[in-house]
């Protein structure tokens, strides 16, 4: 546990708690709970602001207004053991709760200018996460979960945050072997998002392949990502309008292409 104080003059005393409890029943089942207060003092520096390049945004009033601040919680369960002389199996069980109060928010003031304001309802953000992971002799694989339930409590509190999908998943599968090198096939999951507009998106999966050859005095590596192509455009029609003025679409997806990377390691 620890108990942290900040003092900020313009802003005051912030008193920050943590505390996290680890709880051992046997060599197999383990279980941690933890929680803790944060803040942020207003800034300029949002992904809303840098998403407007900083342009027509009004900071006049940034001094008066109040600091975001948050609680959180987190409580996992972890389990692990070995399947005879060659499997090993492992399982983390997490569930977490965060409340963010007084957001700072960008609003329109006019049809070209924003300014800050602190949201008068807070942001929450709850859900779970389960990963595993499996050995066999010199094969891994690894799969996680994510649920994540988030809401803007200023506005719409019944639907999902915007750009935040509820389910994800993630794989890994490797092979390595000491000395050799590895080969590692991955996929990702990324479920269906809310635009700002309403919409929603198309879920969609990305997929990587990497390689590494060792020998005495080098070693090969190669990473082949995303060669399933996967591209917003792909998914969904651009729309530029006017080719003067464009106007683009949130982002949701990759924008990029199959990527290959390649090269030499040389221990000397």
């Amino acid at each position: 546990s620890g108990l942290r104080l900040d003092y900020e003059p313009n802003y005051g005393p912030f008193v920050l708690p943590r505390v996290s409890l680890l709880g051992r029943v046997n060599e197999h089942w383990s279980a941690r709970l933890g929680g803790g207060a944060g803040y942020k003092l207003p800034t300029l520096a949002t992904e809303e602001a840098e998403s407007q390049v900083y342009v027509g945004i009004e900071t006049q009033n940034l001094e008066s207004l109040a600091a975001e601040r948050s609680l959180g919680a987190n409580l996992d369960l972890n389990y692990q053991t070995a399947l005879g002389s060659d499997w090993t199996f492992s399982i983390n069980q997490l569930f977490f709760y965060t409340r963010l109060q007084q957001a700072l928010v960008l609003g329109a003031t006019t049809d070209s200018t924003y300014a800050f304001q602190n949201a008068d309802a807070p942001v929450t953000s709850q859900g779970m996460e389960t990963n595993l992971k499996l050995t066999f002799r010199d094969f891994k694989l690894f799969a996680n979960y994510a649920f994540a339930d988030t809401r803007l409590g200023y506005d719409n509190p019944r639907l999902q945050k915007p750009l935040t999908p509820r389910h994800s998943i993630g794989s890994v599968l490797m092979w390595e072997a000491h000395g050799k090198g590895r080969v590692g096939l991955e996929a990702y999951y990324t479920g269906e998002q809310r635009l700002a507009d309403g919409t929603s998106t198309q879920p969609y999966w990305i997929m990587g392949l990497m390689a590494m050859r060792k020998w005495k005095a080098f070693s090969f590596y190669i990473n082949f990502e995303n060669f399933t192509d996967t591209r917003q455009h792909r998914l969904e029609a651009f729309d530029v309008r006017q080719h003067l003025r464009p106007e683009f679409p949130q982002i949701w997806a990759p924008l990029d292409g199959r990527i290959i990377n390649a090269g030499i390691i040389i221990d000397l």
